[in-house]
């Protein structure tokens, strides 16, 4: 044979044998790895190509080899595919999107802000609300009582009725006058008023009766009683507070004047005899001082009584009797009458809450008194003898029904 030339020698049976048995092994290798290929990756077309191989004899044997014409794909399992979606759907809800909307030339981005973290000042701004509603409890309770003390004019007789009108619906309460006589008797708790009479002196008019008490202790007048006069067409004309600064001892009686004005001493035909509880009294609107306090001046004829109140209780009087040269007839009763009241201030004096002092004038003298109204004793106001002074925290309202209903003038 010529030199260069590959020589094809004939294989012996053995040996050709054995190359068969190689090729059948590497072709049954090779299916298999494409079986296992195709349970995870789908079919792709294949091109082959002889490619050489050395068999045992050193001699190049021809066969076929797959080449994949595109790259192979990896399956996944519907449940990995599931878990991938629902995580990129939580990024799509979490992460901000800007949202556009184009109209014509206009482009209008709308961003998604997050919430702002305000810190500390909601809560406090919730501490000075409630520092400010704390400062303003004195004006609130302020405004409360005066709405509470409101809706009363006082003046000298009080001509407005006590209690309201009654409604259609409210039955109406039978009432029964008494004629303005002598032979009159009306009974009220434990006592018995009569001989009712009327009397004008020195420009004064005063309404006069009897008052007997028929309980076997001293009467003090603790009740509130008042008699009201009225014309003929019942019109109501003064109401008068019943009382006397002496006591009713026990199945005694005494003879007593109140007060009236000119209307009521000319134009009274009947009257009526009732007790008012002290809540029934009309309420009232005072002014202040500069203290915040309400103020009720409440005079007649030469006394003048100031009433101080603290959220409408009473905390202070102040009392001045004004005592003229002019009314007395020569110089030594004068004289008498100023030792007299001498004596009375400094009696006063020496209470407990009450300084009082004589002050000299010209034309006369003024019995000045000052009560603190929380210090002094219900007693020794009793001792006194003077029933236009009160105890501490009497509320407004009484004091000033009640000295309307003494023939006082109180604004």
């Amino acid at each position: 044979m010529e030199q260069g030339k590959e020589e094809n020698t004939p294989l012996s049976k053995e040996e050709q044998k054995a190359t068969d048995m190689t090729t059948e092994q590497n072709v049954f290798t090779k299916e298999a790895d494409s079986k296992e290929q195709g349970q995870v990756t789908p079919k792709v077309e294949e091109n082959t190509k002889p490619i050489q191989e050395t068999n045992i004899f050193g001699q190049d044997l021809e066969t076929p080899v797959t080449e994949p014409k595109e790259e192979q794909k990896v399956e996944v399992p519907q449940e990995e595919k599931q878990t991938t979606l629902e995580k990129k759907e939580e990024q799509k809800q979490v992460e901000p999107q800007l949202n556009v909307e184009i109209n014509k030339d206009v482009q209008i981005v709308y961003e998604y802000k997050p919430k702002k973290d305000y810190g500390i000042w909601p809560i406090l701004a919730f501490f000075i609300l409630i520092a400010g509603i704390i400062f303003a409890l004195p004006s609130i309770q302020k405004l409360v009582n005066d709405y509470r003390n409101s809706g009363v004019s006082l003046n000298k007789n009080n001509n407005t009725p006590t209690t309201p009108p009654s409604s259609e619906d409210e039955p109406k309460e039978e009432v029964t006058y008494f004629d303005f006589n002598g032979d009159t008797t009306v009974s009220v708790n434990k006592l018995t008023l009569n001989n009712f009479s009327k009397r004008s002196e020195n420009g004064k008019n005063y309404l006069e009766l009897t008052v007997l008490n028929k309980d076997n202790k001293a009467y003090n007048y603790e009740d509130k009683i008042f008699i009201e006069l009225y014309n003929e067409n019942d019109t109501l004309l003064s109401r008068s507070l019943l009382e006397n600064s002496l006591s009713v001892a026990a199945s005694s009686s005494n003879r007593i004047s109140l007060l009236i004005d000119d209307a009521a001493y000319m134009g009274v035909a009947k009257f009526l005899v009732k007790t008012i509880e002290v809540n029934d009294y009309p309420q009232i609107n005072l002014a202040e001082n500069l203290k915040d306090q309400e103020v009720l001046t409440c005079s007649i004829d030469n006394k003048k009584n100031i009433y101080t109140f603290k959220d409408y209780k009473l905390v202070s009087i102040d009392s001045t009797l004004d005592i003229l040269k002019s009314s007395y007839l020569d110089a030594n009763t004068y004289a008498s009458t100023l030792a007299n009241y001498r004596q009375t201030s400094a009696t006063y004096g020496l209470i407990n809450g009450i300084s009082s002092s004589i002050v000299d004038a010209e034309d006369g003298f003024t019995l000045a008194i000052k009560i603190d109204s929380k210090t002094v004793t219900n007693s020794d106001l009793f001792s006194l003898g003077d029933r236009t002074l009160y105890e501490g925290d009497t509320l407004a309202k009484k004091v000033a029904f009640e000295m309307t209903s003494r023939g006082y003038t109180c604004n």
